[in-house]
């Protein structure tokens, strides 16, 4: 009885794993190769969902950092607002691995925005004297998020 058991829990790890690991694995590999064509409408709603993922980010990261753009910064403050601007980022990461334009320039966007975090990072930390000019980082991923919508709403 607790052999079966111990195979039925075993094989219910391989099936998670196959799931969550080898499924998105094995369906890269074959958009690759040009092997797996998902219907343009499937297409279409992850590059919307990936704009909006990226849209999302952008957003809190506006609302959590600009505020502590001027130091000093407390730390107790700066590790929950540094773990939910992470969470923001690491969503619009797991919402972004489709091969789309408005997927390549949503994360784009998403790669500026964690650019910035680490400035603000690192001058939260005391490692840097302050930020280059956030505002110009902040207009190009306004931009990149632009493109990104022109290009999920042309399909």
């Amino acid at each position: 009885m607790l052999g079966r058991l111990l195979a039925l829990a075993i094989l219910a790890i391989a099936a998670y794993y196959v799931i969550t690991e080898g499924w998105p694995r094995l369906r890269e590999h074959l958009e690759a190769r040009g092997s797996f064509t998902a219907g343009s409408g499937a297409e279409a709603d992850e590059s919307r969902l990936c704009v909006a993922a990226a849209s999302a980010a952008r957003d809190t990261v506006t609302a959590e950092l600009l505020p502590t753009a001027r130091p000093p910064v407390d730390p107790a403050v700066w590790s929950t607002i540094a773990v939910r601007v992470a969470q923001a980022l690491a969503e619009a990461d797991r919402a972004c691995f489709c091969t789309s334009l408005a997927c390549a320039k949503s994360s784009e966007a998403v790669g500026e925005l964690r650019r910035l975090f680490d400035m603000f990072d690192e001058m939260a930390r005391g490692d840097a004297v302050g930020i280059a000019n956030p505002a110009t980082r902040l207009e190009r991923v306004d931009g990149l998020l632009e493109e990104a919508r022109l290009a999920a709403a042309s399909g």
